[in-house]
């Protein structure tokens, strides 16, 4: 199916006056940055010196922020989190993304679904990634987790 330009144009404007309710699978991307410093004496890994952490919000979380972007925060997302830290700083960055997240439902027994990037680098060469660790929970949600998703 072919879209004319201008339709969809006028749709993307459109966005700016409609509130939308993201509903999917939250995540939260964590780059931890360093610079190499030399190689372990325990084990032959890199050790990093930390420079910085980044929080970008990923799957579902991702498309709430473009369309906040796009509509000026008319945006919400409704979604299962963590009771823990990561939980924290995702919401942190659906605030600094102006998404509102009053339909979040915390459910102790999972995990927030992260997936932390560590990349390094060195002075000459670029920075590259080294490992991702993914925190998340496959299981299916409770009946309870579902029941308080669908009242909300």
């Amino acid at each position: 199916m072919k879209i004319d330009k201008n339709k969809l144009i006028e749709l993307v404007e459109n966005l700016k006056n409609t509130k939308i309710l993201v509903v999917g699978d939250l995540a939260l991307d964590e780059m931890v940055y360093g610079d190499t410093e030399r190689i372990s004496r325990e084990a032959p890994v890199l050790i990093l010196k930390h420079t910085h952490t980044k929080h970008i919000l990923g799957a579902a979380s991702n498309a709430a922020h473009n369309v906040s972007t796009i509509n000026n925060g008319q945006i919400s997302v409704l979604g299962v989190i963590g009771s823990d830290y990561q939980a924290e700083d995702l919401i942190n960055a659906f605030k600094d993304a102006n998404v509102d997240c009053k339909y979040l439902v915390e459910d102790p027994t999972r995990k927030t679904v992260t997936k932390t990037r560590i990349s390094g680098s060195c002075f000459q060469s670029i920075t590259q990634q080294i490992v991702r660790i993914d925190r998340q929970t496959d299981e299916p949600l409770s009946k309870e987790i579902e029941e308080k998703i669908l009242k909300d």
